[in-house]
């Protein structure tokens, strides 16, 4: 078995998709460190599989072009793993660039950590600089995570990984199932949260979550993505998707639970005007996305029908807000 599988999903974006290869490439991983690199195609129409055979015509690892029809970033990830060959599985996505020391900062934390998922910073990078509106607290959006030059452990915590620059040993995957297919982007923005789903039944059965700050990659912010009005959107799947995880764990939706995302959307909208006038328009803007966060979950709990099966989700919804 090798030392590690990098894990990219894509769909219809191998401009974005060989960005992330070409630093791949670059990986200064050691001769002790035996991976390889699996990219799933998730049923793309464009010229991915062209940008991974030039990839494979002089990669330094071996490098291996995967299928998957059924739509769905959870079906490519467990995908991903069924293919891969790696004692651990560390995810990037497509639209990333890696350092070259990523690899071997994610693989460290397992023997020194004794960790059953590690993940690092993700420092975004934006079109013209940074919006004057933006501040990391909300960067949800932009997958923003730093938590600081030590490594930690986040288990138990609010403060978990994000998909875009994650891992997690085979052995822990395996006895979680893999990633949850009900959840996770499926050419729609909501539902998502399927990565933060698994790492909460991983730390529920015991398993640690480290951060480890030397593990960085940077996301590449395309102009969509730099808009206010995408913020809007994706805070209202990630309320939505909080809503979805409290249905499929089988919590009975009762009057309580709609009384508080109702207050929780007016204390939004209670600390939105004061916001807007005594503290600017970066903080006024943070309320508002507080505003369409608890306007999802309401939209989501008040929808007919109800779901069974993931034990995490309270959790996921008593830990709040997304930061």
């Amino acid at each position: 078995m090798l030392d590690a599988s990098v894990v990219i999903c894509t769909r219809n974006r191998c401009a974005q998709l060989a960005r992330a290869l070409e630093s791949v490439r670059q990986i200064q991983a050691g001769e002790a460190l035996r991976y390889e690199v699996v990219v799933v195609d998730n049923a793309s129409g464009d010229a991915t599989a062209d940008v991974v055979r030039a990839f494979q015509a002089d990669s330094p690892v071996p490098c291996r072009y995967v299928w998957e029809g059924e739509p769905g970033i959870s079906a490519a990830r467990n995908r991903g793993v069924r293919e891969s060959r790696g004692r651990i599985i560390a995810f990037a996505d497509d639209d990333v660039v890696v350092d070259a020391g990523w690899l071997s900062a994610l693989v460290g934390a397992y023997g020194e950590h004794g960790a059953a998922a590690a993940g690092g910073r993700i420092l975004p990078r934006w079109p013209g600089g940074e919006p004057a509106w933006y501040s990391e607290r909300i960067g949800g959006p932009v997958a923003h995570l730093d938590y600081g030059p030590a490594p930690r452990d986040v288990s138990g915590t609010d403060r978990l990984l994000w998909g875009a620059n994650f891992s997690v040993a085979r052995s822990w995957l395996t006895r979680m199932g893999g990633f949850d297919a009900r959840l996770g982007r499926k050419g729609r923005p909501f539902p998502i949260g399927e990565d933060t789903e698994l790492l909460q039944r991983i730390v529920a059965g015991g398993g640690r979550v480290i951060y480890v700050p030397g593990a960085v990659v940077w996301h590449v912010v395309g102009p969509r993505r730099a808009r206010r009005t995408y913020f809007r959107k994706w805070y209202y799947a990630f309320g939505r998707t909080h809503g979805r995880m409290v249905r499929l764990a089988g919590v009975k939706v009762s009057a309580g639970l709609l009384a508080r995302q109702v207050r929780d959307f007016i204390q939004g909208l209670v600390r939105y005007c004061p916001a807007w006038l005594c503290r600017g328009r970066r903080a006024a803007f943070e309320e508002e996305l507080h505003m369409w966060q608890a306007w999802g979950g309401l939209v989501e709990l008040c929808r007919p029908g109800a779901g069974r099966g993931l034990a995490s989700a309270a959790q996921t919804v008593e830990n709040g807000r997304s930061y």
